[in-house]
């Protein structure tokens, strides 16, 4: 299914700069998929579409084990990019990605983004930029899992993600955050009793609501020395 306006492709850092004529080829060549809320978009292992573009909604990168264990490795909301890796090695999907809620992503095949890294320099910095916040972002979770308890993991996996999403909502369970932190959830769940009662969250209908990012800040160098 095409887009209904090639504009809107904007959302993405990898199409900013591109011209009209250049974002109408671009959408020319790509396709948009409607996934409701817990459809599995890839599988681990499965053969790749391409580049993935998260249009509107969320999603989570996971991997599983054979005896159903997740472990949630990352969320991508509105504007990030999945499966970058394959685009590149021509390998299967690295990871299985599930939508959060009901979601809408772009599907660019490889061919079509390496043409484009032919063809335009800023996309291919955009595309550096990218996988340098990704190296950041797993050496901070490797130095959480070491040095941080887990009232300090939740607290930066709260503050991270809802800021990520643009909003102080956190958009999944209380064991997908369990999965996110590699901790127990009965564990998570006294962390979120305390970070509750020091004024940092609420908790609504199930969800975590932030209400105070300075408390949860506070809370994020929990356990270090």
């Amino acid at each position: 299914m095409d887009l209904l306006d090639s504009e809107s492709l904007r959302i993405s850092s990898y199409f900013l700069e591109l011209t009209p004529p250049e974002l109408e080829w671009v959408r020319r060549n790509t396709e948009v998929l409607h996934k409701d809320r817990g459809t599995v978009v890839l599988l681990e292992g499965a053969e790749s579409p391409g580049l993935l573009i998260v249009m509107s909604g969320t999603l989570k990168v996971c991997r599983v084990s054979s005896a159903g264990k997740e472990q949630i490795l990352r969320i991508a909301s509105t504007g990030d990019s999945l499966n970058d890796v394959p685009v590149f090695d021509g390998g299967t999907c690295p990871a299985t990605v599930i939508s959060v809620e009901d979601s809408e992503i772009l599907v660019v095949p490889a061919p079509v983004f390496r043409e484009l890294l032919i063809r335009h320099s800023t996309v291919a910095v955009q595309l550096l930029q990218t996988f340098a916040k990704r190296l950041r972002q797993v050496t901070l979770l490797a130095t959480d899992l070491t040095l941080l308890d887990v009232e300090g993991r939740v607290a930066r996996a709260l503050g991270m993600y809802t800021r990520a999403a643009g909003g102080k909502e956190f958009p999944m369970s209380q064991t997908e955050l369990a999965s996110i932190v590699g901790a127990r959830r009965e564990v998570v769940a006294r962390s979120l009793k305390d970070l509750e009662e020091n004024g940092a969250i609420t908790r609504e209908h199930g969800h975590v609501v932030v209400t105070d990012r300075e408390k949860l800040a506070a809370m994020q160098s929990h356990g270090q020395d």
